[in-house]
């Protein structure tokens, strides 16, 4: 018997063979939907659309904490970066010192890309969640947050702005001394136009090339703030499914990389030096799955979720990740 299963994701590099069926999941014939982050996790959280899906790394731990056990997380993440850099400031700001007190928006307060920034400008910069002032632009009806009953911790004010306000409006009225990210493809959950940072009178916070260079020697690695689940009660019917996605993604990731070195190899005469340098970061696997190699990242990120009130209780990752994938 073939089991037909409902997938959703964000199209990237990374999951687009997915996405497109080049690479199959094993044992299940698939229906894939590519989708904008925002609505996905809107409409997981809501109505439950699908089997296998990208999920929010913050919200998997805020419900795995609540003792929530409707999805089943594996360590596929799918998304990295380094959140802090798409922090964006008004001219009157130099550093994250200057933060306090200001108006900072936040699409979502409990969104990972927001923890993981909140929890560099508290350990780093000494600048904590209770220093500012929040502005969430998604109110109760596409809030993740109202889906799985947060509220904001003592002595951290968050409000939430009016439904004809964005964070776009509101920073280029300066209304908003910054905010921790900027989403301007609107769906069903974000409504900010897409505008440039000079007609929004905001620049980066930090300085890309100096805080990579420091944050990465620190040896936490690139943020994860997205992972792939599945439906509990789908992974405990078929306990073979966990493994079986996970070698997908992981074939899918595979693939990308040796693409990627042997777009190069026409330059190599050329260019060889540059060709062996690019072939050489293709061949290092910056986004690695599984919990071994992620075990800073994830210690950290699962600290933050408790330290800002995401999370009701410190999780392990037994509480998180399918038991198949907690050696992997």
């Amino acid at each position: 018997m073939t089991h037909r299963i409902a997938i959703g994701l964000t199209p990237n590099a990374f999951t687009r063979p997915v996405l497109d069926g080049r690479v199959r999941i094993a044992g299940v014939e698939t229906t894939a939907l590519a989708l904008h982050p925002s609505e996905l996790f809107w409409r997981q959280l809501h109505f439950a659309e699908f089997d296998v899906f990208e999920a929010s790394m913050s919200t998997c731990l805020r419900l795995a904490s609540l003792g929530d056990k409707r999805f089943v997380a594996l360590p596929i993440f799918t998304t990295r970066t380094l959140c802090h850099l798409g922090i964006v400031v008004g001219h009157g700001i130099k550093s994250p010192e200057d933060l306090r007190g200001q108006k900072i928006g936040v699409p979502e307060y409990q969104q990972t890309s927001a923890v993981w920034s909140r929890g560099v400008l508290q350990h780093d910069f000494g600048v904590a969640p209770s220093d500012v002032h929040w502005v969430m632009e998604r109110g109760t009806a596409q809030s993740h947050g109202a889906a799985t009953d947060f509220q904001p911790p003592q002595g951290v004010r968050v409000d939430v702005m009016s439904p004809e306000d964005s964070i776009g409006s509101m920073l280029a009225e300066g209304r908003l001394s910054g905010s921790l990210l900027y989403l301007s493809e609107k769906n069903l959950v974000d409504r900010s136009p897409e505008r440039s940072e000079a007609e929004l009178r905001v620049h980066r916070l930090f300085d890309a090339e100096t805080e990579r260079a420091r944050y990465l020697a620190s040896g936490t690695g690139l943020h994860a703030t997205h992972c792939v689940a599945i439906r509990r009660e789908l992974a405990e019917e078929l306990p073979w499914l966990a493994l079986n996605v996970f070698s997908a993604f992981t074939e899918a990731k595979t693939a990308v990389l040796a693409d990627a070195a042997a777009a190069f190899e026409p330059w190599r005469l050329l260019a060889p030096d540059t060709v062996a340098a690019a072939s050489g970061l293709a061949a290092a696997d910056p986004v690695p799955y599984g919990v071994a190699a992620n075990r800073p990242m994830l210690d950290r990120l699962f600290q933050y979720v408790v330290e800002q009130g995401i999370a009701v209780r410190e999780v392990a990752l037994a509480d998180v990740f399918a038991p198949q994938t907690l050696d992997l």
